[in-house]
């Protein structure tokens, strides 16, 4: 969201259009600034930040672009695109920093898939529309030829919406407002007064009655009643003598803009997968190993532990047993997937459990078995093939994959969704 080059030579000659991201939405009233005092927020449930969208008209002026030391020669500023969605991460980076200067607990952005800091996703998840924007930029330095150093102000006007993932619905709407600076001296930096407001519109979210209100009284919903799994037969022997069975139970879940694994855990047609794979769908298309699409309901998702269960709308389908007893520390694992592309679906790597680990209060087997992006939700199995664990995140340093992958042991999977199999060894 920065400026564009013409924008640079056209500030004393001719009207400069910005650019920047949008979303639907038409900008209504939003009610005055608060400045009722904050209560203590660190009781309240942890909340992450992962949609924005702006929706400002194409072509709708939004403030003036202003030269010379006094700023007094004006030209309109201009919006000249049509509402769409935008990254949410530099506002997510300010949305969390709001948040916690407040001692609200909030998850930092960036995704539960291979993170440096995994943990993890909390229920809450926050998103908003800024339905208006109005900006000031002035180039002092102008009448001398400079028109990089800038310095600015501007407001939003913010509608917030907060979406439960266990309850899978909105359960509060508000509306706000921010104002935002640019200091002087800054090189065309625009989005850093609209992120500067956004954060403002955070603060005042805090403030906000109706949010305290919501947040005193929020409860993620009652635990759902228990599901009764069928249990296969366990595997027995070594897993060369059983891959085609295990790899024909392993499923690949595809999304708007990428893939996941996972695994039928029923004949009936349960796929057990993460919740980040799934998002907030309710209706998934999975792709079994014969190539074959079906599609399913996502019928439990629990985001704390990263796990869903999807409903395929047909049975009869190949299942993996899995084992209750936990997989020992050297003890020889696989896990299978779809890594990278949806094409290597079926990859299998082996390796030892490492360790057990607790993150965020989460336990997870460590393992170094060979695990990438697209092995989400995958299954974790043991030197016979029966489900140990379930992948769900591994760790980078500077950017690079180091061989530390963590899962999900398949016992707390089952249990956070309330599934119960019968017979497991």
């Amino acid at each position: 969201m920065r400026a564009t080059e013409s924008c640079r030579i056209a500030v004393l000659l001719a009207p400069c259009v910005f650019t920047f991201g949008c979303a639907a939405g038409a900008g209504t009233g939003a009610p005055a600034l608060t400045t009722t005092p904050l209560p203590d927020y660190a009781g309240a449930p942890p909340m992450a930040f992962e949609k924005l969208a702006i929706g400002i008209a194409r072509g709708e002026r939004i403030g003036a672009i202003q030269g010379g030391l006094l700023c007094k020669e004006k030209r309109p500023l201009a919006w000249d695109k049509g509402p769409r969605k935008e990254d949410p991460t530099l506002y997510a980076g300010a949305f969390a920093e709001a948040l916690e200067a407040a001692g609200y607990p909030v998850r930092r952005p960036g995704r539960p898939l291979f993170d440096e800091a995994p943990g993890p996703r909390p229920d809450l998840v926050a998103g908003a529309v800024i339905e208006h924007l109005t900006a000031n930029l002035c180039f002092p330095l102008s009448g001398v030829g400079n028109v990089t150093k800038e310095k600015g102000d501007g407001e939003v006007e913010v509608t917030w919406q907060i979406y439960s993932r266990t309850r899978r619905e909105v359960v509060f709407r508000g509306k706000g407002r921010g104002s935002g600076t640019l200091p002087e001296g800054s090189t065309m930096e625009m989005d850093a007064i609209v992120v500067d407001a956004f954060a403002d519109a955070a603060r005042n979210l805090l403030a906000d009655p109706a949010f305290q209100a919501f947040v005193a009284g929020y409860t993620p919903g009652a635990a759902p009643p228990p599901i009764a799994l069928s249990a296969e037969p366990a595997l027995n022997g070594p897993i060369q003598d059983h891959m085609a069975a295990v790899r024909g139970a392993v499923v690949t879940v595809t999304f708007r803009d990428g893939h996941g694994s996972g695994f039928l855990i029923d004949p009936a047609g349960y796929v057990l997968t993460n919740a980040h794979v799934v998002e907030d769908a309710r209706v998934a298309t999975v792709r079994l190993a014969t190539g074959r699409e079906i599609l399913g309901d996502v019928v439990r998702v629990e985001p704390e532990r990263d796990v869903a269960l999807i409903k395929l709308e047909e049975g009869q389908l190949p299942a993996v047993p899995v084992r209750a007893l936990e997989p020992g520390i050297g003890e020889e694992v696989y896990a299978l997937g779809a890594p990278l592309d949806e094409k290597l679906a079926g990859s299998v790597t082996r390796g030892v459990v490492s360790g057990y680990r607790e993150i965020d209060g989460r336990r997870y087997i460590q393992s170094d078995v060979n695990t990438l992006p697209g092995n989400s939700g995958g299954p974790l199995v043991d030197g016979s093939g029966n489900v140990v664990g379930m992948t769900v995140m591994g760790r980078t340093e500077n950017g690079a994959f180091v061989g530390i992958n963590y899962f999900i042991p398949i016992g707390e999977a089952l249990a956070s969704l309330n599934l119960r199999t019968a017979g497991a060894r």
